[in-house]
This record gives C-alpha cells, sequence and structure tokens, in this order.
C-alpha cells in the first residue's frame, strides 16, 4: 500500500524563525523608514531656517553639500575663538542640507606633527556667519528625525496591521500583543541613536564641556590614532552586540523585539 503524507496548510504569512531571520531585509526597511524620517525633517526645518542659520542649522542632514575655499586668514573674534593668532591652514565652506541652505563653516588646521610611522592632526570645524565670525547655532534635526521615527512607526504599526512604509515594501510585518507595545518596540529600538545624538548635541552646543571631554580621553587613553581606533572599535562592538548579534542566537528575535513582545514575520 502507497504511503502518503499529509503536509500541514502553510499560512499566508511565513514565520521569521530563519537565519538570522530577515536582518538584510529589516535593515533596508529601516534604512527606508529613516530617510522618509530625515526628509520629512528638511521638510519642517527648511522654512524656519530660512533666513536664520546663524542661530538654526542641520548638523546631520541626510544629504549634503559644500562649496570650499581656501582663506587667507581669520577674523579676531576667529581668533579668540580658537585662542591664537595662527593657523596651520584654514577653508571657508558654504554648506547645503540638499537644497536648503545651511550656514557657513570653517574648517581650521589647528596642529601637525609626525608621531613614529602617524601623522597626528588636531582640526576643528567651527560654524560662522558670513564675515566669518563663530556662531553657535542650535542644530536639533538629528531629534526630530529620531522623534518622527519613533512615533511615526508606532503610529503607522497601529493603523495598518504592523507595518511601516518600509516594511510594506520590503514584504515584513510586525505581530504586536497590543497598541502599546509598538511605541515601545520603536523606542527600544533606536534607543543607542538617541543617546549618541544628545551627547553630540551637549558637546556642540557647549565647547567648554567638548574640550573637557577630550582632555579627560587624553588623560585616560592618550593622544594620537590608536586611541581613535580603540574607541571606534568599542561603539561597533557595543553597536554589534546590541543590533546584529540577537539575530544569530536563541529565538533569533531582536532586542526590542523581545522586550517589547513582537514578532516580525514575512507576508
Amino acid at each position: 500500500m502507497a504511503a502518503s503524507m499529509c503536509l500541514p496548510c502553510r499560512s499566508m504569512k511565513t514565520s521569521d524563525m530563519g537565519a538570522p531571520r530577515y536582518l538584510w531585509r529589516r535593515l533596508a526597511a529601516f534604512l527606508i523608514d529613516l530617510a522618509l524620517a530625515g526628509f520629512l525633517t528638511m521638510l519642517l526645518m527648511w522654512p524656519l531656517m530660512h533666513g536664520a542659520t546663524d542661530k538654526l542649522r542641520m548638523g546631520n542632514p541626510i544629504l549634503t553639500f559644500s562649496r570650499c575655499g581656501s582663506g587667507t586668514g581669520m577674523t579676531p573674534e576667529m581668533a579668540a575663538y580658537l585662542g591664537r593668532d595662527r593657523v596651520l591652514a584654514i577653508t571657508y565652506c558654504q554648506r547645503w542640507a540638499g537644497w536648503i541652505p545651511n550656514g557657513q563653516t570653517a574648517d581650521v588646521l589647528l596642529e601637525r606633527e609626525r608621531v613614529g610611522k602617524w601623522t597626528r592632526s588636531l582640526t576643528a570645524t567651527v560654524p560662522i556667519d558670513q564675515k566669518g565670525r563663530p556662531v553657535q547655532p542650535v542644530a536639533p534635526d538629528g531629534l526630530i528625525a529620531l522623534f518622527l521615527l519613533i512615533v511615526g512607526s508606532a503610529w503607522l504599526l497601529t493603523r495598518t496591521g504592523g507595518q511601516t512604509i518600509g516594511k510594506a515594501l520590503l514584504g515584513l510585518e510586525v505581530e504586536l500583543p497590543d497598541n502599546a507595545a509598538a511605541l515601545r518596540r520603536e523606542m527600544f529600538r533606536v534607543l543607542p541613536a538617541v543617546v549618541l545624538v544628545l551627547a553630540d548635541g551637549a558637546l556642540q552646543a557647549s565647547p567648554t564641556l567638548a574640550r573637557g571631554v577630550q582632555a579627560a580621553f587624553a588623560r585616560l587613553i592618550g593622544t594620537g590614532p590608536v586611541p581613535i581606533i580603540l574607541v571606534a572599535l568599542a561603539l561597533s562592538a557595543l553597536s554589534f552586540w546590541y543590533y546584529v548579534l540577537p539575530f544569530f542566537r536563541g529565538d533569533r528575535r531582536a532586542r526590542w523585539d523581545r522586550w517589547a513582545g513582537s514578532r516580525v514575520v514575512r507576508v
């Protein structure tokens, strides 16, 4: 008698238990949503920045263009800001965030020395006005973009049955235990980015704080290229631990999905 086999019916949705659980699809979907949040941030800041780039700028726009030229000197205000009368080189740049004028900067080469096989350079990028004087504009675009990403994604997840624009384009869907889980999920997902943006904003807003942090790092781990490489490796390791490693261990769910009780599936 011929053997027969009954295969279970397959659902329209495919479980995301495969290794490494749609990592590249999810990354592409996130980048689409992030780009949309960045573009919306540019649209929101555009009218506010008109004629006011000495006070308001974009620090990390999704599109940036520059036109630069070497300078022959610096203003007394710039010399006082840098704490020196002469620099090795200075380059003045007009910046654009996409199509939006984003003010001017002075890229200054302060020091350069040979350290063994390495060349150590000390540089500074200083926001300036049209007369070459240092200014301290506020750059809230990073926080605005993250806020739009968190709130917008959570709103879409609860209104579309678990899809953002990026996830819809990539054929993914988030299964949520309840609507409140959507906001928790999105907050945990970008938590490291929020911390970095807040820290960067604090350093840009306070040159004194920035110099103090730089001096503290110099005393702790020294100067030169090796400490910079060590810091970059440490940040990369933390990012890998938070964002990538969970996809290759245990139930292969992202940390934010486990903490929010959500699950990503193919549709």
